[in-house]
């Protein structure tokens, strides 16, 4: 979303999250402990989070190099790997101008959906559609040649602009 002069007013970052699948452990211990090291997150809370549960979702926004000393921990080539640990790319909004200006624009859900102010008001406009593509497959689901594709074309969400100041 840009104002009248083309500055940034709201835009998507990539964030990478942290999970944990304690069911993927091999060895619980030394993940939670290894992921303690890295994160700063003390282990007891961490046992706390994934006590019970599938998959976990541990830490928002992960630095470059916690990623990367995540990564490097969890190569399976070095001899003390860890497992059942995931970083994900997710999309999360960012205003540049400030705390205040979401309360007028708005904000948008985990689903790029807008939710109140403007962001509520242009979501139709400004979200786009998807596209999506339809063929044949016999019952083993391979593609039968020669059949005629079905698709419909993405469209691309309409920019907005304001004459905030």
């Amino acid at each position: 979303m840009l104002d009248r002069n083309k500055n940034i007013l709201a835009t998507n970052v990539s964030i990478n999250s942290l999970y944990l699948w304690p069911n993927e452990m091999k060895n619980v211990a030394k993940t939670v402990s290894k992921v303690s090291e890295i994160t700063g997150i003390d282990e007891e809370e961490i046992y706390e989070k994934i006590v019970g549960k599938s998959i976990v979702k541990i830490k928002d926004r992960v630095s470059n190099e916690m990623k990367t000393q995540l990564e490097k921990a969890m190569d399976y080539k070095n001899d003390d790997y860890i497992t059942g640990v995931s970083i994900s790319p997710e999309e999360n909004r960012f205003y540049p101008s400030g705390k205040s200006l979401p309360f007028v624009l708005g904000f948008v859900n985990s689903d790029g959906i807008g939710q109140y102010g403007i962001e509520a008001s242009y979501n139709k406009e400004l979200f786009g559609k998807s596209g999506k593509s339809k063929e044949a497959v016999n019952p083993l689901g391979q593609l039968i040649p020669f059949e005629k594709k079905r698709n419909s074309r993405s469209r691309s969400g309409k920019r907005c602009s304001s004459h905030y100041r």
